[in-house]
């Protein structure tokens, strides 16, 4: 579950980093880059290398990859925010 959130985050936000993630979602730098590897070894997100906020040292963009999984998900999710609720 937290998997979706993240990707929901990396959609809505692309490019986006970790850290900038961590902070908004007040979760800690490794928590959000354990469910990453788990984004980034399905094949959901990629990484693009750049300068850091400061301009020293690296950091990573992540963005949405577009492949036919990611266009699933993201059309599964749709219809499920699109769905009525059952009564």
């Amino acid at each position: 579950m937290q998997q979706i959130g993240l990707f929901t985050t990396i959609l809505t936000m692309q490019p986006v980093t970790a850290q900038q993630i961590a902070e908004l979602s007040g979760q800690g730098h490794s928590q959000v880059h354990r469910n990453l590897q788990k984004l980034l070894k399905l094949g959901l997100v990629e990484r693009t290398k750049v300068k850091n906020r400061i301009g020293k040292g690296q950091a990573w963009q992540l963005s949405i990859k577009d492949n036919p999984q990611t266009r699933k998900l993201i059309e599964a999710m749709t219809h499920a925010v699109r769905k009525p609720p059952t009564s």
